[in-house]
């Protein structure tokens, strides 16, 4: 997190209607959090995970999310199939991409630091 945010972290929604993702991991800052499995929440139309009590990210403190996705990886994200070659056959498979939307609040000092374009980094 940059200087002078802080964020409460509710939860996960998952707004894609195939889920491709079957378990996340999280790290915030040396703290590393268990493999929660995702793969029950393909019956669902569009899923969202909320935790029992929100994880508190502090500035200047470290954020990753680790997603594990069934199936082919890209070579490149900028590449809409993947080949691969089985028994000197190639077969080419469509990239998965996955939107994960985080649940939560985020404070900030400045409001011009919060201002910008949609979707971009914080």
């Amino acid at each position: 997190m940059p200087e002078d945010w802080k964020v409460g972290w509710l939860g996960l929604a998952f707004p894609n209607k195939n889920q491709h993702i079957t378990e996340i991991r999280f790290q915030i800052g040396d703290r590393k959090y268990g493999r929660i499995n995702l793969e029950e929440m393909r019956i669902y139309n569009k899923p969202a995970i909320i935790f029992e009590e929100p994880f508190i990210i502090d500035e200047e403190t470290s954020f990753h999310l680790y997603g594990y996705f069934e199936g082919e990886i890209p070579v490149s994200p900028f590449s809409p199939t993947v080949t691969h070659t089985v028994n000197e056959v190639e077969h080419e498979h469509y990239c998965a991409y996955q939107r994960i939307v985080m649940l939560g609040q985020a404070n900030y000092k400045m409001v011009d630091r919060a201002l910008g374009n949609t979707g971009a980094a914080i």
